[in-house]
């Protein structure tokens, strides 16, 4: 992360703290054109800074997924659903560096390794250094996890679960098309694992 000395309000030991305000990150600055064309490295991308309710996580691994580059590829409705300039992504693994007021520790505490989804389209995604997310948003990685299996799990594993969990019921016949992509994986598995077969 980039150093921005700012003065603030804190005083700590009759010195202005010092606060890290900028990042560097993948961002796009126009939906018109390709995805490809129109992702830039900004080395001094703003810090998303979190809310009472949010936690800073440092992204350690990220992964991206089709719906990070066809929103932006959408003409006008990207226009409309983007708030430029915008980090795409929205599956991470990291490392939590701070947390709002209203989280307590025995919910969420600083150097804890989480994983989990960013909402879609984040105005600053997976590909910063850093992002926001509520408490609801992560969960701790379960020891023996790689932190990028865990990064690349978010929206395919939450993709299968909704599509599965709320209609398969024990003894159904399920067939799951396209049982090779990484939908289909997640969606193979948790029948299996549901007991629901």
């Amino acid at each position: 992360c980039l150093a921005l000395p700012v003065k603030t309000k804190k005083e700590f030991n009759n010195r202005t703290t010092r606060i890290y305000v900028i990042m560097k990150a993948w961002q796009i600055h126009s939906t018109s054109g390709s995805f490809v064309d129109n992702l830039q490295f900004n080395e001094s991308a703003t810090k998303p800074e979190p809310s009472q309710d949010e936690i800073l996580v440092q992204v350690l691994s990220a992964a991206i997924n089709p719906v990070d580059y066809k929103i932006p590829e959408l003409g006008l409705m990207g226009r409309m659903m983007i708030s430029l300039p915008c980090t795409p992504g929205q599956d991470y693994c990291g490392r939590v560096v701070a947390v709002g007021s209203r989280i307590s520790e025995s919910d969420m505490k600083v150097g804890q390794l989480v994983f989990g989804i960013i909402a879609s389209p984040p105005k600053y995604g997976t590909l910063g250094q850093y992002v926001v997310t509520p408490l609801g948003g992560c969960t701790k990685l379960p020891d023996g996890i790689k932190v990028d299996d865990a990064a690349s799990m978010g929206t395919t594993l939450l993709t299968a679960y909704q599509s599965i969990e709320p209609f398969v019921k024990k003894g159904d016949k399920v067939f799951i098309n396209g049982g090779s992509g990484g939908c289909g994986i997640w969606g193979e598995i948790l029948v299996i694992q549901s007991g629901k077969l």
